[in-house]
């Protein structure tokens, strides 16, 4: 124990009988210190035991750690510690006392968790050259590697390529020759969530360690994405995409991935061939992606009639007639039209997503060849000549004619050509502010009729996103600040995700984007915070006093942190007049028919958690219960509502949720009704 070998303890405390519970800080230590290559059979064990030596630890005080230990336990558990007695151990290093001292900062109350990078290399520094041995120093190295991890995931909140680099570096610096188990499952995670995530010493591991694992697949499916072989890493992403040991929605995550790799390398029969075999795939990404597949796979196999008539069928309007009959009688009659425009803004498609398009634009060109007959309608000719002014690099004055000219007959058509145009590159900064000063003009003289599901397009303009936030957030603000209650000295923060509430928080402060909790999500908050003893199982896997728990988290102190938390996360309340009982009927209908398109993925996802207690929360439409909770089913009616509203101000509206009713069909909630899903704030920082 004293050398902290946690494989050898590990196996010893696995041969014996209710070894977590007997002896639960040696268990907590093998958690924390195993290696990542370590024997499978250990590393499930100890997944098994945390929970076990965690509740014995409620109630027991000591232990064959000494104090200084048990608070870097402590710190890595991400529970309450006693930094001070830390601080006290290495306080003979006057160098080392002062880098902790720094870092403490960062995680006492009010503090971000986060530590500068400078200030970890001195307090490693430092640490090496202190009289800590054995287990505390590699419990401390062992904290400082959770210390970068954390800074990693910061810098991944940044779309920069700067910030994404500097990540990976870090990342990369972690891996090293023997990183714990616990990193390595951090990092995957990192991987798996975030796409083009290459780390390359994590691949030679993974080659070394768990070369036949899925997760190997993954890693290398990052290294090939980023050296741009797409093909090869589509065909690693669809095999780890089938591996049933993943969850179903990380599967349709890899499987979407597997979907885009092969678009970019233009091998769109794979594509549409696991499409076809993996239904749930339809629900992940939007419908004009299927239609650029399938259209490019038509193409490819000299089936030009039928890429033509998938294109026709897109864009087709039916329209109600008036016609007289042979008898001279006046009869309505249903007419189909194919509004050329339509194919215009279908022929840009690939151009924003850096997609393979000499297939797609040909096909889409043949389609308006094909409709040279119909009289093609002024908006279509407005596209043709903004599309020859910005391929000739006009000026702003030229851009500025057809686009004014435009948002007369449609705003939103106008209002998009200014946002291709700063879009397409060609311009000077002082160019691109005029732009963006004519576009704005245009926008605010037509905002009031412009819903907010148009604006979400129009990403240059200062408008807001409105956040909608769902009740998982809520309480991962909650439980943080109970858990402050309990000691004002924070822990460091263990969850790849946990920090999202803070960065939702810190945009709104900063003033860059609206909160809203929508009814459902409060009212489900408030009545989990209202039972002390569900509150208490958010905590069941952290390390803490039972009795400690018993005289600081009051009936008063909950319900104080429950106000707070409501208060936090809403500062927008609509101007206008409250929706009326005909139009929240008339989007529940739409969900409801939202849902229904969409089955077969709701039955994966029920299939997929078969549990008494998840059917028990599903709702029943029509002779199947396998749909979201009413909850969840309100929260997406109300940001399609708000979606189609005109409220001044806001430019997207965004629902922030893990949920997987939620995230698995986010493209096509965009699609259908033009609001969005986020739940990193890596997402959210493309949107804020």
């Amino acid at each position: 124990t004293d050398s902290g070998d946690a494989n050898r303890i590990g196996l010893i405390l696995m041969k014996m009988e209710d070894g977590a519970s007997m002896h639960p800080h040696r268990t907590l230590l093998v958690h924390h210190l195993l290696p990542g290559s370590a024997d499978k059979e250990l590393c499930d064990w100890v997944l098994d035991a945390r929970p076990k030596a965690i509740e014995v630890l409620a109630n027991e005080h000591s232990g064959v750690l000494s104090e200084t230990a048990i608070g870097l336990v402590k710190l890595l558990e991400g529970a309450p510690a006693d930094l001070a007695a830390i601080q006290n151990r290495i306080g003979g290093n006057r160098q080392a006392g002062q880098a902790f001292n720094q870092c403490r900062q960062a995680m006492l109350k009010g503090g971000d968790g986060l530590v500068q990078a400078d200030r970890l290399d001195k307090l490693q520094s430092s640490i090496n050259n202190s009289s800590l041995t054995g287990v505390e120093l590699r419990l401390f190295y062992a904290v400082i590697d959770q210390l970068r991890f954390n800074r990693a995931i910061r810098l991944l909140e940044d779309h920069s390529i700067q910030s994404t680099s500097s990540a990976i570096s870090i990342l990369d610096g972690l891996v090293g020759t023997n990183p714990r188990k616990k990193i390595v499952d951090s990092i995957r995670q990192v991987v798996l969530e975030h796409d083009s995530i290459a780390i390359p010493s994590f691949a030679e591991w993974h080659r070394l360690h768990a070369g036949s694992s899925a997760w190997n697949k993954i890693i290398f499916a990052s290294i090939e994405e980023k050296a741009e072989k797409y093909e090869s890493a589509g065909r690693y992403l669809r095999e780890a995409s089938k591996d049933t040991s993943f969850e179903f929605e990380n599967r349709v995550r890899l499987g979407r991935r597997a979907l885009i790799a092969f678009a970019h390398a233009g091998k769109y029969s794979m594509a549409v061939e696991m499409l076809e075999a993996q239904p749930a795939l339809q629900s992940a990404i939007t419908g004009i992606f299927q239609l650029y597949l399938h259209v490019c796979d038509d193409a490819e196999r000299q089936q030009p009639e039928s890429a033509r008539r998938r294109l026709l069928d897109w864009i087709a309007d039916t329209e109600i007639i008036s016609v007289e009959n042979d008898e001279g009688e006046e009869i309505e009659r249903e007419r189909t039209t194919y509004p050329s425009d339509e194919l215009d803004l279908l022929f840009t498609y690939p151009n924003s997503r850096g997609l393979p398009k000499d297939m797609w634009q040909g096909r889409v060109r043949a389609a308006k060849r094909g409709l040279s007959n119909n009289r093609r309608s002024q908006r279509s000719q407005l596209e043709d000549r903004f599309q020859g002014i910005l391929d000739d690099e006009a000026g702003v004055e030229e851009i500025e004619a057809v686009a004014r000219e435009a948002a007369e007959l449609n705003p939103t058509q106008g209002l998009m050509m200014f946002e291709r145009a700063m879009n397409s590159g060609k311009f000077s900064i002082n160019q691109m502010k005029a732009l963006l000063r004519i576009q704005n003009g245009i926008f605010r003289l037509n905002e009031a009729t412009l819903p907010i599901r148009v604006r979400r397009k129009l990403r240059h303009l200062t408008l807001k996103p409105l956040i909608l936030v769902d009740t998982n957030l809520l309480i991962d603000s909650a439980k943080e600040r109970i858990g402050l209650l309990l000691d004002q000295d924070g822990g460091i923060e263990t969850n790849v995700q946990g920090s999202f509430h803070r960065t939702i928080l810190y945009k709104s402060t900063a003033g860059v984007v609206e909160l809203s909790v929508p009814t459902a999500a409060e009212y489900e908050f408030k009545n989990m915070m209202g039972n002390i003893e569900r509150v208490r199982t958010l905590f069941d896997d952290v390390w803490m006093d039972e009795v400690e728990w018993v005289e600081k988290v009051t009936r008063s102190a909950v319900d104080k942190v429950c106000n707070e938390v409501l208060s936090d996360f809403n500062t927008w309340k609509p101007i206008s007049n409250p929706e009326t009982d005909e139009e929240v009927a008339e989007f529940e209908e739409k969900t409801v028919e939202f849902m229904l398109g969409h089955k077969k993925t709701y039955l994966e996802i029920v299939s997929s958690n078969y549990s008494t207690k998840v059917l028990s929360k599903r709702t029943k439409i029509g002779k199947d219960a396998i749909y979201p909770e009413r909850g969840d089913r309100d929260i997406m009616r109300e940001a399609a509502m708000v979606a189609n509203s005109m409220h001044k101000g806001i430019g997207a509206v965004l629902v922030a949720s893990r949920d997987s009713d939620f995230w698995i069909v986010r493209r096509s909630l965009e699609e259908t009704f033009g609001f969005g899903v986020v739940r990193t704030a890596r997402e959210l920082s493309q949107w804020a």
